[in-house]
């Protein structure tokens, strides 16, 4: 696990996602970047917190449903928490608008190869560049997986507000 975080500036980056993000969106991609660094979530459960402020529900009714997310797939260091609950409310968003299984996949195959393409990798060690169980390491700066947690929250909910419309029209 000798790996270097992939991103060169997270702070700034993580600034550009709020920056570009739509306005009524902003706030929630700026949180779940906050909850993760300043806060005590891991990165599953800091976007379904923001998510769930967007939706204006409890966090805990999605938290409780990606905590085993956190430090890649069940702890392990391979699929990035982050990719895996924006899958999840992907599922949850298109179902809710009776998207079929294939359709879903559909979704989520093409937010997991966006989130692959953008960032070069899916794997929580290559991404994060650290032992997520020593989060102040030399060299780790939270801000890094917090990029991660803004790009998969700004297009979360961009996808949610395309499916909203969609309906609308």
């Amino acid at each position: 696990m000798e790996e270097k975080n992939l991103l060169s500036n997270p702070k700034e980056k993580v600034e550009e996602i709020v920056f570009k993000a739509k306005e009524n969106l902003k706030k929630f991609v700026k949180k779940a970047s906050d909850n993760f660094v300043y806060g005590t979530y891991n990165c599953s459960e800091a976007i379904a917190s923001s998510i769930a402020e967007y939706e204006n529900v409890s966090e805990m009714q999605y938290k409780k449903f990606v905590s085993g997310f956190g430090k890649g797939i069940a702890g392990k260091g391979q699929t990035c928490g982050a990719l895996l609950a924006g899958i999840c409310f992907i599922s949850k968003f298109a179902s809710e608008k009776e998207y079929n299984k294939k359709e879903i996949r559909e979704f989520s195959s093409k937010f997991y190869d966006h989130f692959t393409k953008e960032f070069g990798s899916n794997l929580c060690y290559q991404l994060s560049g650290h032992d997520c169980d020593v989060p102040f390491s030399k060299d780790f700066d939270l801000h890094t997986c917090g990029v991660y947690l803004a790009y998969t929250t700004n297009y979360v909910l961009e996808f949610a507000e395309h499916l909203k419309n969609n309906e609308e029209n």
